[in-house]
């Protein structure tokens, strides 16, 4: 499912506009899925983006939050790429970070993509960007330590995140739990 996730997020880097920026994209009802599918996508170029990240979901029970890098990686390291132990960071509007469990893909021409389906994190990330004021920033944590971050511009993160988080239902009770 997570590589699936990836290559939708290539496709859907397509739809975005000339600049880098962020979209909601919001797909057809889907009742053996629980609704429409809504995936909130920055894309740092609308053509071979270097960089995506984006969130995707049909209900508040099924979400995900996937991360196509810049990190280049070899696709013959793959194996161990998918075996370390990795979490996403996010830091919104300078609070605490917010950590999920992730797994890792050799992805679009030998690049890291990261992914976690974890929903009380990925819940929670959501719900801070939609709040967000400041600014966005993620990162990618290999035994205790930050290899890659970035931090995105925050644009129309809000409102983008903030159709996502109503079209699939997000409540912040669904972002209770304990997620370091």
């Amino acid at each position: 499912m997570f590589l699936k996730a990836l290559t939708m997020a290539a496709l859907l880097a397509s739809t975005v506009s000339a600049r880098a920026e962020w979209v909601h994209i919001q797909g057809e009802n889907d009742p053996f899925k629980g609704g429409p599918k809504h995936d909130a996508l920055f894309a740092d170029s609308p053509i071979m983006p270097d960089e995506m990240f984006g969130f995707s979901c049909n209900t508040a029970t099924n979400v995900m939050l996937i991360w196509v890098t810049r990190q280049k990686v070899g696709y013959e390291n793959r194996e161990y790429v998918e075996r370390m132990r990795l979490r996403i960071a996010l830091i919104v509007d300078g609070a605490p970070p917010i950590y999920a469990k992730a797994k890792g893909k050799v992805v679009r021409i030998n690049k890291l993509g990261i992914g976690t389906d974890d929903r009380t994190a990925v819940t929670r990330m959501a719900l801070a960007i939609a709040s967000a004021t400041k600014g966005v920033a993620a990162g990618i944590e290999l035994n205790g330590k930050i290899i890659d971050s970035t931090a995105f511009p925050l644009g129309d993160a809000p409102k983008v995140l903030g159709e996502l988080v109503q079209g699939c239902h997000l409540k912040p009770d669904l972002a209770t739990g304990a997620v370091r």
